[in-house]
Formats: C-alpha cells, sequence, structure tokens
C-alpha cells in the first residue's frame, strides 16, 4: 500500500551530452511499468516537448522545466 502523501517524480532533461536522446528512450520504458492507478501520482518535469506529450498519453501531471534549471550543473532539488 502507498501512503497518501506519496508522489513520483520523473525528472527529464532535453539534452544529454554523453548519450543524446538517453531521456527520451529512459521515460518510454519509466512510464510503461508504472501502474495505471498510479499516474496521478506522477509528476513529470521536462524542458523537451515530445516527453511532454508522452507524459499526457500516460495521464501524468506535467511540468515545463524552465531553461535555467535545465544546466548540465542543475541538481535534482532545483
Amino acid at each position: 500500500m502507498i501512503p497518501n502523501n506519496t508522489v513520483f517524480l520523473i525528472p527529464a532533461r532535453k539534452n544529454s551530452k554523453g548519450l543524446p536522446g538517453k531521456n527520451r528512450k529512459l521515460f518510454k520504458s519509466t512510464a510503461s511499468i508504472i501502474p495505471k492507478e498510479l499516474s496521478s501520482l506522477v509528476y513529470v518535469s521536462t524542458d523537451d516537448e515530445y516527453i511532454l506529450e508522452e507524459a499526457k498519453k500516460y495521464g501524468f501531471n506535467c511540468f515545463q522545466r524552465p531553461d535555467d534549471i535545465c544546466l548540465d550543473t542543475s541538481s535534482l532539488k532545483e
């Protein structure tokens, strides 16, 4: 049983220097294993329009991530 105050966050930046397109692939594999009944608890933060559209298909809550926190130096806390 999942506690009432639980949410799931999927942070997914658009650009990856090491492996381009990495987060798109990781997002799909992550999203596909989340049970549908938990979709309202999932929050996606991204600057990637493709990932935003995919997240909406799963019924996830979506946030357009501001450019100033989409840097290599940005922390997960930001």
